[in-house]
């Protein structure tokens, strides 16, 4: 009985502090994705997974980036299990998550897994930093 029971404290409290998908995550990728296009901005992207330890562990890193970029990158956070999220991630070749991708007038560069801060900031740099 006492084993039963320390089963169930311990199963309850994972679900209470189980990892969920922060605010960070965009409501319609799809949609800002074809808005920045048309717009012309240079665009991050974050697709993600519900229940990835890695994608939970990078948000704090890109909400950082979202803040310093604000209003010079269109930033999207797309979750791959949504329907939206599902559509933008089939326009582009990966096959695990994290993946990062920034999209610029020179092209496209992509880096996939858990990486640091400083080498998204030179991602988004090089690509802001572009000149024709």
């Amino acid at each position: 009985m006492s084993i039963l029971l320390v089963v169930l404290v311990v199963g309850v409290v994972w679900f209470v502090s189980r990892p969920t998908v922060p605010t960070i995550k965009s409501a319609a990728p799809l949609t800002e994705f074809h808005q920045a296009i048309e717009r012309g901005r240079p665009i991050f992207i974050m697709f993600t997974k519900a229940g990835c330890r890695v994608c939970i562990d990078m948000y704090p890193v890109v909400q950082t980036l979202k803040d310093e970029f604000q209003g010079r990158v269109a930033m999207i956070v797309a979750d791959i299990g949504d329907n939206e999220g599902w559509e933008l991630a089939k326009k582009f070749d990966f096959n695990a998550v994290p993946h990062f991708i920034m999209i610029g007038r020179e092209g496209e560069q992509a880096y996939t897994g858990q990486t640091t801060i400083e080498q998204l900031r030179v991602m988004i740099g090089a690509a802001l930093a572009w000149v024709p």
